[in-house]
């Protein structure tokens, strides 16, 4: 099931609704994906995971599920968040109060100038409470997450100006590991042509992900013209991650020697 969840969750994440009236939605203007996006990211998650380990037997767990799986988790809370919201007319917002398992979940989504604002807290009980946010704009499709007091991950999506295809930044901390994590990717809407550049680590000069994010360039506000003009990583290794008409290809930069 783990090799199916990063296309399985993404896919679920864009053909979802959010709330009352669509007032906050994953489907804007510029994407509307068909009803068999949802089977077909799967068939090519699966081909994508089974035939990865023939170029580099780690390469899935090692490099790719690490850097979406937290930030995707957070972004399907987000659209469980929008079925229980209300609005409070005073606020001129919507709030919502319930559990998920035995999370608590307590936050509220605000209109704000040309984006909505999603935070909430969550209480886990063990190891305790953290916050994460949303902002996403619904018009040209654009939307950011962070995430604090846990793992610390950073996902920025938007659609390409075009209108065939999205963009996705993610990045991964994780405190008991030494190495920091993200992920550049782009694939078109009809689910048939996938890139991905996979990097192990950040360049030696940043030391977070809040540290990485204020001196690189995002999504959110600037949406590249093309994958050739976003997809450097600045930084060594990666991998390179093609999947296009089935033909599946990982490379990695630089290659290993003996």
């Amino acid at each position: 099931m783990r090799r199916v969840f990063f296309f399985a969750l993404l896919a679920s994440v864009l053909l979802s609704g959010c709330g009352k009236d669509d007032e906050v939605s994953f489907t804007g203007p510029t994407f509307n994906p068909p009803e068999g996006l949802y089977n077909n990211m799967i068939s090519l998650s699966q081909a994508l995971y089974i035939e990865a380990g023939d170029f580099d037997p780690g390469f899935a767990a090692q490099w790719l599920e690490p850097v979406f799986e937290t930030a995707l988790s957070e972004i399907s809370r987000f659209l469980l968040i929008c079925q229980e919201k209300t609005w409070n007319d005073e606020e001129q917002q919507w709030e919502f109060e319930f559990y998920d398992g035995e999370d608590h979940i307590i936050g509220i989504i605000a209109p704000m100038t040309d984006y909505y604002l999603a935070e909430w807290y969550t209480n886990t009980g063990a190891p305790g409470e953290y916050q994460s946010r949303i902002e996403y704009n619904p018009q040209s499709y654009q939307g950011r997450l962070t995430t604090t007091n846990m793992p610390q991950v950073r996902i920025e999506f938007a659609a390409a100006l075009n209108g065939d295809g999205m963009y996705i930044l993610s990045i991964f901390e994780n405190n008991t590991d030494p190495f920091f994590r993200y992920a550049k990717m782009y694939y078109l809407f009809s689910g048939q042509d996938i890139r991905l550049h996979v990097s192990s680590q950040y360049p030696a000069s940043y030391s977070s992900v809040s540290d990485f994010m204020l001196n690189s360039p995002g999504l959110f506000g600037n949406v590249p013209l093309s994958w050739d003009d976003w997809k450097d990583l600045a930084v060594l290794p990666y991998y390179a991650v093609s999947l296009i008409a089935g033909d599946l290809s990982v490379t990695l930069y630089p290659a290993e020697t003996e």
